[in-house]
């Protein structure tokens, strides 16, 4: 039981030439540069453009054939979708369109509104059922649109950068709403630019590049060696958890850093590793984060070089080449880091 998709598609001068599969009860997610293919993707499985070769198969299920045979219309699939512009029915009040699907498919009025009753519950919307959209916030719109998506247990769940438009903590809450609530029969595929949803969220990572797969694996798989320069500036991105008190975290590790920005609790920290500074002795400099550290692997990027760290603070740092020989840099050698607070993400 999974999605399979493999063929071609021709959008004007675009050529996509696609090999996808995906798991039930597993996130896929796409990533890659724009243009490179990954929106095209989402609209052939949801059925809003056509295979020119190949198939497309859900759980057994042909879809679409590439031509041979008449493609399933997307009405006919069992395919929910979430957009980055959540596109509510602004005439329906949230209730209606939660059991939008629900009704469209003719279920009978009481199990609907158990369905809808259930979602609105687990989704901090009962209070709200009988607004219309119009009167949400843009967090409030997102977890409508998500239970709307969820309402009929679809089983594809197609999600093209829902939450990029909500704040830190909204778009923490819609994460975890997604992982509690996506039935385990479900194959999902997202797109996302964000790093700590393609660290937190993702089972498979497939990255895109000019109408193809460039690579496929665990986020972890492709972190290590990254295909394309795109995977690798968004992959390469530090993400770290610890617990905030203040502007202090305290790393697993019992390591702190010091952020510009207050929080409580569990966080997770990201910041690039361009901001990371590294010494051959401990700097005396304004950076309010200082720590020793061993090198890892050296990654040459093509101009830049990745310098996995060790020690305190398990992070990466970007450096020239330069550096690297005028810091003596190799595998096992010991530095000094450094982070300015401001460099630093704090994400709930």
């Amino acid at each position: 039981m999974s999605l399979h998709l493999s063929g071609t598609c021709q959008v004007g001068d675009f050529t996509l030439d696609i090999e996808l599969a995906a798991e039930p009860g597993q996130r896929t997610t796409l990533i890659g540069p724009n243009g490179s293919g990954k929106s095209t993707v989402l609209r052939l499985i949801a059925g809003l453009l056509g295979l020119n070769t190949g198939a497309l198969t859900v759980h057994g299920t042909r879809y679409d054939s590439g031509g041979s045979a008449p493609p399933v219309a997307p009405q006919g699939r069992s395919v929910g979708m979430v957009f980055q512009d959540h596109r509510l029915f602004d005439k329906l009040t949230v209730a209606r369109n939660v059991g939008f699907a629900l009704e469209a498919q003719g279920i009978a009025t009481a199990d609907r509104r158990a369905t809808v009753s259930g979602l609105l519950d687990a989704f901090d919307l009962t209070m709200l059922a009988d607004r219309t959209p119009t009167h949400l916030s843009g967090g409030q719109r997102a977890r409508v649109a998500l239970a709307r998506a969820l309402a009929a247990r679809p089983k594809v769940l197609l999600l093209d950068e829902p939450f990029g438009a909500v704040d830190v903590e909204t778009r923490s809450q819609l994460q975890r709403a997604l992982i509690d609530h996506t039935p385990d029969e479900t194959v999902t595929v997202m797109v996302t630019h964000d790093p700590v949803e393609v660290r937190v969220l993702s089972h498979q990572l497939v990255v895109m590049q000019d109408g193809a797969v460039a690579q496929s694996g665990t986020p972890d798989d492709v972190a290590a060696s990254p295909a394309t320069s795109f995977a690798a500036d968004l992959l390469g991105t530090n993400l770290i958890s610890g617990t905030a008190l203040g502007t202090e975290v305290t790393l697993a590790t019992g390591a702190q850093l010091i952020t510009a920005t207050t929080a409580d609790g569990a966080v997770h920290l990201t910041f690039s590793p361009s901001a990371i500074t590294l010494h051959r002795n401990k700097p005396q400099g304004s950076a309010r984060n200082v720590w020793p550290a061993q090198v890892g692997d050296l990654v040459d990027l093509g101009g830049r070089v990745r310098v996995e760290l060790a020690g305190p603070v398990e992070s990466a740092a970007l450096v020239t080449p330069g550096a690297v020989a005028d810091l003596g840099l190799a595998a096992g050698t010991h530095c000094w880091a450094s982070l300015k607070a401001t460099e630093i993400t704090v994400l709930g």
